[in-house]
């Protein structure tokens, strides 16, 4: 968690996770999710207690999302859209979630 992850990603396992679980056990920060085109897909974090699957996806107001296209958001879309496909319960935090921490 020191390398690769922002603000709102520490602060969804410091105030959302960790309350709620008490525990780090089965969940994996910047999971690889491979495509149908082999292309990799990089989860924020992703839960696999046994046979479920779920993917949480903590968007925050960086630059990628303040200079964003219609083929970037149709991308990130389809990304998610992949994960359901892959069997992944998707959950997404946006960037209002940062102004009530």
């Amino acid at each position: 968690m020191e390398r690769g992850h922002g603000h709102g990603e520490r602060m969804f396992l410091e105030k959302v996770w960790w309350p709620m679980m008490g525990h780090f056990n089965n969940i994996h920060p910047e999971y690889e999710v491979l495509d149908w085109r082999s292309k990799p897909y990089f989860v924020d974090f992703v839960w696999k207690p046994g046979q479920v699957k779920f993917a949480f996806e903590v968007k925050g107001y960086g630059p990628h999302v303040q200079n964003t296209d219609r083929t970037r958001y149709r991308q990130e879309l389809n990304r998610e859209t992949y994960l359901q496909i892959a069997g992944y319960r998707v959950a997404r935090m946006g960037a209002f979630v940062r102004l009530i921490w």
